[in-house]
């Protein structure tokens, strides 16, 4: 008898924990199907556009722009008015601009950063209102971070943005 009940837990060891290894452990490791961002969406894509004006005393020069992807992560199902509303994915994404004050008074500066599909379509934005002025002669960095749909972000190719100013009061 123990010697039957020795082999019955052999052969239960030998063919119903495999499978249990194989799909709880080893499946999920190697499907893991979260969503990821490649290497190179998390590499700066850096520009050295200058504004597009004729005014040569624009007060302003762009000594460099980029953006790139943060992170994803995911926002669990929520429950409203009993619908259960499915988990999101979400990605953060950052901006930068350096900024170079070339007049003789300090400014402030307003940007609105947006990324852009291959057709020019605007995909989101994000704008940063600076509470510090910039002094003559200074280059200040502008930086923000924001969110966006994770199954939006291979459709981004490429970046644009708005600039203006104010004059600091006398």
């Amino acid at each position: 008898m123990g010697q039957c009940k020795a082999e019955i837990k052999n052969t239960i060891i030998r063919t119903v924990l495999p499978p249990l290894i194989f799909c709880f452990i080893l499946l999920p490791v190697a499907c893991d199907i979260s969503p990821k961002l490649t290497t190179k969406q998390m590499e700066w894509k850096t520009h050295h556009r200058n504004v597009d004006t004729d005014d040569p005393n624009y007060p302003l020069q762009i000594i460099a722009d980029g953006y790139k992807m943060i992170r994803v992560y995911r926002i669990q199902a929520k429950v409203f008015r009993e619908i259960k509303q499915p988990p999101e994915d979400k990605v953060e994404w950052g901006w930068r601009m350096a900024v170079k004050n070339k007049s003789d008074k300090a400014v402030k500066v307003s940007v609105t950063y947006r990324l852009a599909d291959k057709d020019d379509f605007t995909i989101t934005s994000n704008s940063n209102y600076s509470s510090e002025y910039i002094k003559p002669g200074e280059i200040k960095t502008i930086r923000e971070t924001s969110t966006m749909d994770y199954e939006q972000v291979d459709r981004v190719a490429g970046s644009h943005w708005l600039i203006s100013y104010f004059y600091a009061s006398e």
